[in-house]
């Protein structure tokens, strides 16, 4: 019942073309042909304005999620002190873990609290200084490693 709430979000023939683009050796193309550097770098910058735009598209369908499912979904999820002096900003699995630890020391007395990344590329400054409190004086960025 879900999937079929969230495949309301989707444009089954935007899909459908896109996937037609796929490669597949019954109708080659070619792709990834040289360029000189003076065509590469149009090339590369033409394709800004799409990845700039992306961090709002993906927060308005963020924002479509929650009004099926009830849970609040943004680009940046700040929880914590609203006064926090100090804040771990991370992503993934680790962010259940110090959610845990920031509602302990919080409890505690501390101000302290978690920035949680759910778009890493393209980076978005803007959200992510709207989430950051303004009191904030130290960060702690924890970052995947073995």
């Amino acid at each position: 019942r879900e999937y079929d709430q969230l495949a309301t979000l989707r444009d089954r023939a935007a899909l459908d073309s896109f996937r037609r683009n796929a490669l597949h050796p019954d109708h080659p193309v070619i792709r990834g042909t040289a360029q000189n550097p003076d065509i590469y770098f149009q090339e590369r910058e033409a394709g800004n304005r799409f990845y700039q735009a992306l961090p709002d598209i993906v927060e308005s369908y963020m924002a479509q999620i929650s009004a099926l499912t009830g849970r609040e979904y943004h680009l940046f999820n700040y929880t914590g002190a609203a006064d926090a002096e100090r804040v771990i900003i991370a992503m993934g699995s680790v962010c259940d873990t110090v959610q845990e630890v920031v509602d302990t020391l919080n409890a505690a007395g501390e101000k302290v609290g978690l920035l949680s990344v759910h778009l890493f590329r393209p980076f978005s400054l803007a959200h992510f200084f709207a989430q950051l409190p303004k009191t904030v004086q130290r960060i702690a960025v924890l970052d995947r490693t073995k």
